[in-house]
């Protein structure tokens, strides 16, 4: 049951991510996190997001 959560991300905080990275640029971490968690996105993913960028879903990394 583990893996397929692992597989099939909650799409509301799939798209508060999203919409975060993309922001990501203009904006602290601190303020990162902020909008994070306001969206409800949990802890342990908000810090793996800012902590572990290689970690992100294959379809968010750049082409090779």
């Amino acid at each position: 049951m583990q893996n397929e959560r692992r597989n099939k991300p909650n799409e509301p905080v799939a798209e508060a991510v999203d919409a975060t990275v993309e922001l990501m640029p203009n904006i602290s971490r601190y303020q990162a996190a902020l909008v994070m968690a306001r969206d409800g996105v949990p802890k342990p993913v908000i810090r793996r997001v800012l902590d572990e960028p290689a970690q992100r879903r294959a379809k968010d990394r750049p082409p090779k």
